[in-house]
């Protein structure tokens, strides 16, 4: 979306002044190292296998700063959100290096080969890498990051920058972008549905799922009570099962009569219930100990 914005700007450039122009791969890097960041970070947080092979990375080259410091002392940030945010992005060659370390593979040699799922899988359409060219794609994010530094980092005062080379800069970082999110969807989401029916199946499926998972620690734990106990728990269980109903039909609401709702309604429904297990299994345990009823 952003780098949607930078296109307007740039089609309008005859109003704008050159000096100003020289800024916009700074704009590109900046799109390019912030949606980076945040597949690092996405990576990291997924859990295994990734956040295993966090633990290749150089920590040498891990640089700290005072609001990174304060978060930690409020304790606010996951771990994929501490390492993203310390990791060098200097260049393609740093984005390279961490996604490949993450993913097990080598990042740009994959970007070579993926293509767009939704077009080949839903619209039918031949099979097609996302990137035409990549050499060309390569070496103009490349020089993005040459002109930012140029400009953000030698004052740039007698610098010229073609507008050609912008736009030629800016299609390669969108084009890079679009292959980046694909490969990293289909990494931490691999076969992931993509019509709204499929999402509307899938979500409903994982909330089966869960809920079942929810019975079973909900008649283990009835087991570990005295009877007197058990008529108790069963009436606060069916009340907690309305709390959640009513949860769902509250965060699904705004899309009322949206092919979303569904999804959005399973999807609460799962949160819900995935609390209501994280607590089962901790009551669990303390009756498994203290087995007084």
């Amino acid at each position: 979306m952003r780098l949607s914005r930078l296109e307007s700007a740039f089609r309008s450039r005859e109003k704008v002044d050159a000096e100003f122009l020289k800024y916009f791969p700074v704009a590109m890097v900046a799109c390019i190292e912030a949606y980076s960041r945040s597949q690092i970070r996405e990576f990291i947080d997924r859990g295994s296998p990734f956040a295993e092979r966090a633990a290749r990375f150089d920590t040498a080259t891990f640089k700290f700063d005072l609001t990174l410091l304060r978060a930690l002392g409020a304790k606010v940030l996951t771990a994929g959100e501490l390492v993203s945010h310390v990791l060098p992005i200097n260049g393609l060659e740093d984005v390279n290096n961490h996604i490949s370390i993450l993913t097990g593979q080598d990042f740009l040699e994959q970007l070579k080969i993926v293509h767009d799922r939704w077009a080949v899988e839903v619209k039918k359409e031949p099979f097609e890498p996302i990137i035409g060219d990549p050499s060309d794609v390569f070496d103009g994010v490349k020089r993005c990051f040459d002109l930012r530094h140029i400009v953000a980092h030698e004052f740039a005062s007698a610098a010229r920058i073609e507008a050609s080379e912008i736009e030629r800069c800016y299609k390669a970082a969108l084009t890079f972008l679009r292959a980046m999110a694909e490969y990293c969807n289909n990494a931490l989401y691999p076969g992931a549905p993509l019509t709204q029916t499929d999402m509307n199946i899938e979500a409903a499926e994982d909330f089966r799922r869960c809920d079942a998972e929810l019975d079973s620690l909900v008649g283990e734990f009835l087991s570990l009570l005295e009877p007197k106990r058990q008529a108790e728990f069963e009436g606060v269980q069916k009340n907690w099962r309305a709390f959640r109903e009513a949860v769902a039909s509250f965060d699904s609401k705004p899309y009322q009569g949206g092919t979303i709702q569904s999804l959005i309604y399973s999807s609460s429904l799962e949160k819900t219930t995935q609390s209501r297990i994280a607590e089962m299994k901790s009551e669990l345990e303390r009756l498994r100990r203290y087995p007084s009823g």
